[in-house]
């Protein structure tokens, strides 16, 4: 926090409100930037082609399965 001080060197105080007001403004861009990112990811959302019980064919080939359960 900056607090109200009456120091001898103000351009101390300026220098934080400053650094104060990038890192809101640095918060205010990611903020934005994960609506915006997910916004775009929901679009391209669409619901399964197959319902509960079909049989489906599964890739392992990004699945750790441990030796012996393959």
């Amino acid at each position: 926090m900056i607090f109200e001080t009456n120091t001898e060197y103000p351009s101390v105080r300026l220098f934080a409100l400053k650094m104060k007001d990038a890192v809101m403004s640095a918060h205010d861009a990611i903020i934005n930037a994960q609506v915006k990112q997910n916004n775009l990811a929901n679009k391209k959302w669409q619901e399964a082609p197959f319902t509960k019980g079909d049989l489906v064919y599964l890739s392992t080939k990004n699945f750790s399965i441990p030796k012996g359960w393959a």
